[in-house]
């Protein structure tokens, strides 16, 4: 039989603010970061004095409250320039998720210089890019803080961060134009695999955000669950579930936010004026299923490559695989999609990257005395998940399609 009909009228809702338990939700404060964001305050404090803000390298895993902290420091600081007529603070925020290359960054920043209506150029080589961006900051003018969230995307390839630091000793960007490049990066070793130049350039202030531990999390969940739910609608063990879970995964307080806000909705939708630990079991499935394809898709390009290459393994059925075999398929995933490859020590760092993402499972084997010890890995997701993401991310769709045909040619997918 059909459901009943549903009113607008009357609708009743266990939520107040349904958008405070959503991970795009920013709040005026951080407590449990007060040390990073002092740090990012007094970086950022010459431009109260009409000097050049500090440049700075932000890091840390997913979900650490890096890119809220830049945030909500620029905007104090806006707000602080609007009291004051000699103050002109500009923030162009570049968001470097799928971008792999210096120029595709140039290219997205020129397009958010230049405004509503600008569009992301083609066709110009890197030098006229670069000369474009100078035009616009000169025509812009002020304090302009650049942030360039998610850097680690570009791997090596890292001259813009050796360019735009250096543009005003260079003579490109007049007096009047106070520069700020604000580095935002999800993978630690980024910063060990830019050139030397880069980091002289570019790192006056490194800032690390540690993941939160569970008393973090429950405290973040308790003042987001103020705001967003009735009063009395949680019952006692919901925040402590959902902060166990998440400081489980790297004490991300993003996904801990997504297991509360989808167990809410879960009672919701059920008509419960009463969001249980049952409904929390069966958000974290859910979340967890979700969290790891957006966290297949938000990995670095050399994160990518090395999914890649324990997917190809996977597709012609030598999984479990030794991280040699590994090596040599990922050199071929790099050569396929025009990237340069990392000497193997470095892919071990990317496999373990994967592993603490449960993208992969990896386990050591011992053959006895003077047999040797080695790693083995395999896919711990469906083969059809990191094909579809792959898929989608840029310049790897045909080796996404090499893999299908493969596991299709195998009998591993139908």
């Amino acid at each position: 039989m059909p459901g009943e009909k549903l009113s607008f009228e009357d609708a009743d809702s266990i939520f107040v603010q349904d958008d405070v338990l959503s991970t795009d939700w920013i709040p005026d404060d951080l407590p449990e970061r007060t040390d990073e964001l002092n740090t990012i305050h007094k970086r950022l404090e010459p431009a109260v004095r009409d000097q050049s803000p500090k440049d700075m390298f932000i890091y840390g895993k997913t979900g650490q409250g890096k890119t809220a902290a830049v945030d909500v420091k620029i905007n104090e600081l806006k707000q602080f320039a609007e009291r004051d007529d000699d103050l002109n603070i500009n923030r162009v925020w570049v968001s470097c998720n799928g971008l792999d290359k210096s120029y595709h960054v140039a290219a997205h920043l020129l397009g958010e210089l230049q405004g509503p209506g600008g569009n992301v150029p083609r066709g110009y080589d890197i030098g006229t890019l670069y000369k474009k961006i100078y035009q616009e900051l000169n025509r812009i003018g002020g304090t302009v803080i650049i942030v360039l969230d998610e850097i680690d995307n570009i791997g090596t390839d890292d001259g813009i961060l050796y360019e735009l630091p250096r543009a005003h000793s260079n003579g490109h960007i007049t007096d009047d134009v106070k520069l700020s490049i604000i580095g935002i990066s999800n993978d630690f070793d980024f910063r060990e695999r830019l050139s030397s130049q880069v980091k002289d350039s570019l790192y006056d202030t490194e800032i690390h955000f540690p993941p939160y531990d569970a008393n973090q999390l429950q405290d973040i969940l308790r003042r987001r669950a103020t705001k967003a739910l009735k009063d009395g609608v949680i019952e006692n063990g919901v925040v402590e579930l959902c902060a166990a879970y998440a400081a489980q995964e790297n004490g991300s307080a993003r996904q801990a936010i997504k297991y509360l806000g989808t167990a809410a909705e879960i009672a919701d939708d059920d008509g419960k004026e009463l969001v249980t630990t049952d409904h929390v079991t069966e958000a974290e499935k859910i979340v967890e299923q979700e969290f790891i394809e957006r966290g297949m898709a938000s990995l670095t390009i050399h994160d990518h490559l090395a999914l890649c290459a324990v997917a190809h393994l996977e597709a012609t059925g030598d999984t479990p695989a030794r991280t040699r075999d590994i090596y040599e398929r990922y050199t071929k995933c790099a050569n396929a999609t025009d990237h340069d490859s990392y000497v193997l020590r470095r892919l071990r760092d990317r496999l373990t990257d994967l592993k603490l993402h449960s993208i992969i499972d990896g386990w050591k084997v011992n053959n006895g005395r003077g047999a040797g010890r080695y790693s083995q890995y395999e896919l711990s997701v469906p083969l059809e998940q990191v094909i579809t993401v792959l898929k989608e991310t840029t310049r790897f769709d045909d080796v996404a399609d090499s893999i299908q045909a493969n596991a299709e040619k195998n009998g591993i997918l139908s």
